[in-house]
């Protein structure tokens, strides 16, 4: 107990949870007495005060990223050696902006493990609250039903050199120079503070944060998301 109420007077207390929109969660809190306690605790009563809050950011975030691609969503059909043109073809990049102000990506970078960036020319704006969804070719929007109101942006060029599917790192930077956000997945480890594993995921699967905007440059912000859910 001693140990609880001193965590307690943190600055931000001791944190309970993360939950999506729509999402419920329920709390049981048992709190155990030792016999030696006797009677001291008799009439006394704990005040808790649970405080809610929500995920804000001065900067975009890299938010999912789709890059195991199959059968379902562009490959199906496809000659084996034609496979590995056909996915970096129909791979994805999700950006979110938690800010309250819109957002210019006119000029942003996005890098990969390679070295080599994507310069985005668009003049695409990002909506306070917002998702923009970044690819090479703009096909393969006929395979999935993306959140009404999202940004398509088409760059007519491979994600770096195409997104490695056991490992890479995207580095987000703005049209200044300076990186915003990072992430990585499978054998790169990276794109986190300290190095930490986002693991590689199952074909038609993607990775993407536990909440939009949520961002403690953490591996533990991921998940491996089934369905993805590109624009929302």
């Amino acid at each position: 107990m001693s140990d609880f109420f001193t965590d307690s007077l943190s600055q931000n207390g001791i944190p309970l949870n993360i939950l999506n929109d729509g999402a419920d969660k329920t709390y049981n809190f048992l709190v155990n007495f030792p016999t030696s306690a006797d009677d001291r605790f008799q009439a006394k009563s704990v005040i808790a005060d649970i405080s809610f809050g929500v995920i804000t950011s001065d900067n975009l975030v890299i938010n999912e990223v789709f890059y195991e691609v199959d059968d379902r969503h562009g490959l199906r059909g496809i000659k084996p050696k034609d496979i590995i043109r056909e996915r970096l073809k129909f791979q994805w990049i999700e950006f979110y902006n938690p800010t309250d102000h819109d957002i210019t990506l006119k000029n942003w970078r996005l890098y990969n493990e390679s070295g080599k960036h994507i310069l985005i020319h668009p003049n695409k704006k990002i909506r306070a609250g917002g998702f923009a969804l970044l690819t090479k070719d703009g096909s393969l929007w006929r395979f999935w039903n993306t959140a009404p109101g999202a940004e398509r942006i088409v760059i007519g060029a491979y994600l770096g050199q195409g997104l490695d599917i056991d490992g890479d790192l995207l580095i987000l930077k703005n049209p200044e120079g300076i990186e915003i956000d990072r992430m990585s997945w499978g054998d790169n480890t990276s794109g986190f503070t300290p190095p930490g594993t986002n693991p590689k995921v199952d074909r038609g699967h993607s990775t993407e944060r536990l909440v939009p905007g949520f961002d403690s440059n953490a591996a533990s912000d991921w998940l491996e998301r089934n369905p993805p859910t590109p624009g929302s």
